[in-house]
């Protein structure tokens, strides 16, 4: 009984050996047509980009350079750096030092 089960599953097996017919090929899916450059966005009423450009120029509220600093975060931002840079690299240090072991 024993030997015939080990033939069955044997033969069951050998057909995933057997080479097939070969599949057909993969095709690539057909390639897109690239985006064109939109040019013309500096040619807006008053604007000094250069009308062939395609990068926008500045904002006529905020001209090329200038903006606003935002000085809001100041103090946490220097307190993590710190933090982060300093304290805890000593503090590990330090707790690795002492560790009883």
């Amino acid at each position: 009984m024993l030997a015939k089960l080990l033939v069955a599953l044997c033969a069951a097996s050998a057909a995933s050996f057997a080479a097939g017919p070969a599949g057909m090929p993969l095709r690539s899916p057909a390639r897109a047509v690239s985006p064109n450059m939109q040019f013309g966005t500096g040619n807006a009423p008053k604007n000094n980009g250069f009308f062939l450009s395609p990068i926008a120029s500045g904002s006529k509220d905020y001209p090329y350079g200038e903006y606003e600093v935002d000085t809001s975060g100041e103090f946490p931002a220097k307190f993590f750096a710190l933090f982060g840079l300093v304290l805890f690299p000593v503090a590990f240090a330090v707790g690795i030092a002492t560790a009883s072991v």
